[in-house]
């Protein structure tokens, strides 16, 4: 299946919805997906505070699981 531990980690820390597509440029952590990101004032793991931050564009943020994004790029389910 698609969903599990892999998946989870692969989800922002704040809403537990979106996955991560974000990283706090001050500290370099990425734990949130952008709509948090742009909400937060602090990092959720070193507290330090966000000024910046940045959208990341990488496939497997999209699709987390090497096979998942095989089957995408090949047209299959």
């Amino acid at each position: 299946g698609g969903s599990g531990p892999a998946v989870e980690e692969n989800l922002c820390k704040i809403c537990m919805d979106s996955p991560i597509d974000c990283v706090l440029l001050e500290c370099g952590h990425m734990v949130t997906c952008t709509k948090c990101g742009k909400r937060m004032s602090e990092c959720p793991i070193c507290r330090q505070y966000v000024i910046l931050n940045d959208t990341i564009h990488s496939p497997f943020t999209v699709f987390p699981s090497s096979n998942g994004y095989r089957r995408k790029l090949s047209g299959g389910l």
